[in-house]
């Protein structure tokens, strides 16, 4: 399963990236052999404003099932991506 991770407006952090790998392959693992491509953007919405603006927008992609999207927001980053990501 590959997972690509991408910011838009938001700082990346090597933090950040490795906690969406973490929770796309605990959540995913028990379908690792079906899924073969994850892509997981992360933005802010509102720029420096502030507020209920940063968005997480999954997508996951497998040879066996048409393509999968959830997106979330939240006013964190991490908990955003645990919203989604646990959908």
């Amino acid at each position: 399963m590959r997972i690509d991770v991408r910011f838009q407006g938001i700082e990346a952090s090597d933090a950040l990236r490795e906690h969406v790998v973490r929770r796309i392959r605990f959540q995913l693992s028990r379908f690792s052999g079906e899924v073969s491509a994850v892509v997981v953007r992360i933005g802010d919405v509102n720029g420096p404003k502030g507020g209920v603006d940063k968005r997480c927008h999954v997508a996951v992609r497998g040879p066996a099932f048409a393509p999968v999207t959830i997106e979330d927001l939240g006013s964190d980053a991490y908990s955003t991506v645990d919203l989604a990501v646990g959908r």
